[in-house]
């Protein structure tokens, strides 16, 4: 709902700033200013808000946390319409959260006769901290709109390419309890003591593959005139992934067996596991831009 929102807001925008800028160049004589005229601009930026992963888990839930954007851009600028191109860098943060839940899964024990069993971990107050850096290519396309000398309203739309730089998943907080169930040996055969089976509670790190994602982005900016050739803009930018991932089908725990007598049970990450269908990354927030105008028209 947000992005479909915030698409129909830079769509009724656009529409807005042609109308306006179409009176505006046959009603004002401030078309021949070099404000209106520059033929590209070099904006570097930098901004922040609501940054994160987007799924829904089958069990537990995700909080979606803040992150940083920053880059440059170039604008090709024919009169009031543009191409945008640059690079951008973005962080993500996100936490999934797992409070008195249990999970059961098949593995099997390291017996001398090894033996199928159903290992059960239990989840108290436990958490994953999500975090994922990213280097992308937007491609859009830009119009803008004079509001005088000095303010100018610029809009852009269109789609990124991102490239994930490192997606990891650190737990936080809480521990999970691990004990096997035989139903070869009855319905209450429950063991609790024995290889893997305790609680754990140390930091675990699991790196997360993604692939090359496609996004689509947008911005509004109110953009004000320093002298003829610098300006700055501030407003709003919104990124959301098109194309949702299955990084993994793995169960959230595994059973390692080291030798007869030593296993443990490893947290393999929740977008690695079954727990997850799709993933994809979405962004909301503002930013701050100064702007070079490298060429005036002649």
């Amino acid at each position: 709902m947000i992005k479909i929102n915030f698409f129909l807001v830079c769509f009724l925008l656009n529409a807005v700033m042609v109308i306006g800028q179409r009176d505006w160049n046959s009603n004002s004589s401030s078309k021949d200013s070099d404000f209106y005229y520059k033929q590209k601009d070099l904006a570097v930026y930098f901004g922040g808000g609501q940054s994160s992963f987007n799924f829904d888990p089958k069990i537990g839930s995700l909080d979606k946390g803040y992150g940083s954007l920053m880059g440059a851009d170039i604008t090709f600028w024919w009169k009031d319409l543009g191409f945008a191109t640059g690079l951008r860098y973005s962080t993500y943060n996100s936490i999934y959260d797992l409070n008195d839940f249990t999970i059961s899964s098949p593995s099997i024990d390291g017996d001398v006769i090894p033996e199928d069993f159903i290992l059960n971990t239990h989840f108290s107050n436990f958490s994953e901290q999500l975090k994922a850096q990213s280097l992308a290519v937007p491609l859009l396309f830009s119009y803008r709109l004079n509001l005088n000398n000095d303010l100018l309203l610029q809009s852009g739309m269109g789609i990124q390419v991102t490239y994930v730089l490192s997606s990891v998943g650190k737990t936080v907080n809480g521990t999970y309890s691990t004990s096997g169930y035989y139903p070869l040996h009855g319905d209450n055969f429950v063991v609790e003591e024995g290889p893997g089976f305790q609680t754990y509670s140390m930091e675990q790190t699991n790196h997360y593959k993604h692939n090359i994602g496609l996004s689509a982005v947008a911005n509004i900016e109110l953009a004000y005139r320093i002298n003829s050739k610098f300006r700055i803009a501030v407003g709003p930018y919104f990124e959301y992934q098109v194309f949702s991932e299955n990084l993994g089908n793995v169960s959230l725990t595994s059973y390692h067996v080291q030798d007869v007598k030593n296993a443990s049970v490893s947290y393999d990450g929740v977008m690695n596991s079954d727990q997850v269908a799709s993933v994809n990354r979405i962004a909301l927030g503002g930013r701050m831009a100064l702007v070079y105008c490298i060429e005036p028209k002649r």
